[in-house]
C-alpha cells in the first residue's frame, strides 16, 4: 500500500531499459522544471487570496515543484476539499499522511505522534494539488478555479 512502510528498504527499480529511457528523458529536465514553475506561479497567483497556505521557495533557492503542497486549515477542511475536487474529476493526494517515524519499519524506536507535534499538524493539513510536467495551462487554471469555488460556497 502506498505511504505504508513496514520494513526499511530501498527503491532500486532501475533496470537497463529504464536507465536508457531515463537518459533520454533527462535531456528535458530543465524544460520540465520550468514548466512546473510556470504552473506553480499560476497556482500562486490564482490562490493567493484563498485560505490555503501556499508553498514558498526560500529567496536563495529555486523550487522545482516536484509537488505543489498546500496546507488546509485542518484535516476536516482538507478532506472536504479533496472530496470536492474528486467529485469534479480532479485528483489530489496527501503525501505522507503518516509520519515516517511512526511507520512499522521504525516501530522499534518507540516514537509516538506526540514526539512530533509540528510535523503531525502538517501531515493532517497537507494537500497536494496536481503538478506534473504534462499538465496543460487550462488544467492548472481549472484546478485553481475549482479550489476557489470550494471556498466560495462556504
Amino acid at each position: 500500500m502506498k505511504w505504508v512502510h513496514e520494513v526499511i528498504g530501498f527503491q532500486e527499480r532501475l533496470d537497463e531499459i529504464q536507465a536508457a529511457i531515463l537518459s533520454v528523458k533527462l535531456k528535458r529536465l530543465d524544460e520540465w522544471n520550468e514548466r512546473r514553475r510556470r504552473w506553480a506561479a499560476i497556482y500562486d497567483k490564482m490562490l493567493a487570496d484563498s485560505p490555503l497556505v501556499l508553498p514558498r521557495a526560500a529567496g536563495y533557492a529555486r523550487h522545482v515543484y516536484y509537488s505543489y503542497a498546500a496546507l488546509a486549515a485542518d484535516e476536516k477542511e482538507r478532506l472536504e476539499l479533496m472530496t470536492f475536487l474528486a467529485d469534479r474529476g480532479i485528483s489530489t493526494f496527501a503525501m505522507y499522511p503518516t509520519l515516517v517515524p511512526l511507520h512499522g519499519a521504525y516501530a522499534h524506536l518507540g516514537y509516538r505522534e506526540e514526539d512530533f507535534p509540528v510535523s503531525a499538524l502538517y501531515a493532517r493539513r497537507v494537500l497536494n494539488l496536481p503538478m506534473f510536467e504534462t499538465l496543460r495551462e487550462d488544467e492548472v487554471r481549472r484546478v485553481a478555479e475549482t479550489v476557489l469555488a470550494f471556498y466560495d460556497r462556504r
